[in-house]
């Protein structure tokens, strides 16, 4: 005999086991499908949020390293403004500073001369009394070398001349007056 399947309400066991069977997509059934794609989707969600909040973070140090960078120029800024401020004070004439600097190129001329002679700085230092007394006499770079002999006051000259021995020698190019 041929067993029937039990009818509970319309309904078959044997039907029951056929609606439940496996899907058709990879085996498995729409709810196991649906789980599995919603899981996709909170991965990639979670993947999206840690990339803006790499993204914010990094937004932030910025921020910090921009703020630190304008508060040292703000201070450089307020700096200079007070350099400039000292500097429109200091020079209310303009042709003052004009003339500061043609005082500073010659200085730097007269330097560069006296660095081609051979001397050095130290030295002419050193010998400046002894020009500034030759000067104030008027003697000549001659008369010191030919030792004197004009008249009664290149004598006169003479003598301090000998009294000071000790004296160095006069670079030769030298102008003709000291």
């Amino acid at each position: 005999m041929v067993a029937t399947p039990l009818s509970i309400q319309g309904t078959s066991v044997s039907g029951e086991q056929r609606g439940y069977g496996r899907g058709l997509i990879l085996g498995l059934t729409m709810a196991e499908s649906m789980l599995l794609l919603v899981f996709c989707l909170l991965l990639a969600a979670g993947a999206i949020v840690m990339r803006e909040k790499a993204a914010t973070e990094q937004a932030k140090a910025d921020k910090l390293a921009i703020g630190q960078e304008l508060r040292a120029q703000k201070d450089a800024n307020a700096l200079l403004a007070e350099k400039l401020e000292v500097f429109r004070k200091a020079v209310t004439d303009p042709d003052a500073l004009e003339k500061e600097w043609r005082e500073l190129e010659l200085a730097k001329a007269s330097l560069e001369e006296i660095v081609e002679t051979g001397l050095t700085l130290e030295e002419v230092k050193k010998q400046a009394p002894i020009l500034r007394e030759l000067k104030a006499r008027d003697v000549t770079i001659e008369e010191v070398r030919a030792g004197g002999e004009h008249s009664a006051s290149s004598r006169n000259r003479k003598s301090t001349l000998r009294s000071s021995r000790s004296l160095p020698p006069l670079p030769r190019n030298c102008s003709n007056r000291v």
